[in-house]
């Protein structure tokens, strides 16, 4: 059995990684463009610009979303209890071990692989409101779940 503050705690400083890199990323964009000087050749001056403001924007935009998610792992309860598929819950089956929380992909976890997804994933949506020894499909492949907590 996985514990859940260890899982917690393991996304949470994934994320906060995340967070740091893309306000790292984000400065050293706004000091190159500060740095660039406008050239004789001012198209090419302009398409610089136009392409630092583009990165900036999908910088912000990555890490408004990732703050977004950091703050949706901290509103799961650590301590409350699952006997059915709902955000929050560690879901074991006969082919994985799955977090519904937010997408962040596969985590290791005391030596076991658990893949961290969102609610909204489609494996989520086949899985939501299943107890354990019920069945799920997913692309074609039945899961049986054995533990939900």
């Amino acid at each position: 059995m996985i514990e859940k503050i260890r899982l917690i705690k393991l996304c949470e400083s994934k994320l906060s990684d995340t967070i740091e890199r893309l306000k790292t990323d984000l400065e050293k964009l706004n000091t190159s463009s500060e740095e660039d000087t406008k050239s004789s050749a001012g198209d090419k001056y302009e398409t610089s610009r136009e392409m630092i403001q583009q990165e900036r924007d999908k910088l912000g935009r990555n890490l408004q979303e990732t703050l977004k998610m950091h703050q949706s792992l901290k509103s799961i309860s650590i301590s409350r209890a699952f006997s059915k598929v709902k955000r929050g819950s560690i879901v074991e089956t006969s082919k994985a071990v799955y977090f519904i929380s937010v997408p962040l992909g596969q985590i290791s976890v005391d030596g076991k692989h658990v893949f961290v997804i969102s609610p909204l994933a489609p494996i989520a949506q086949n899985m939501l409101d299943k107890s354990a020894s019920d069945f799920f499909e997913i692309n074609g492949s039945k899961q049986e779940i054995f533990k939900v907590y």
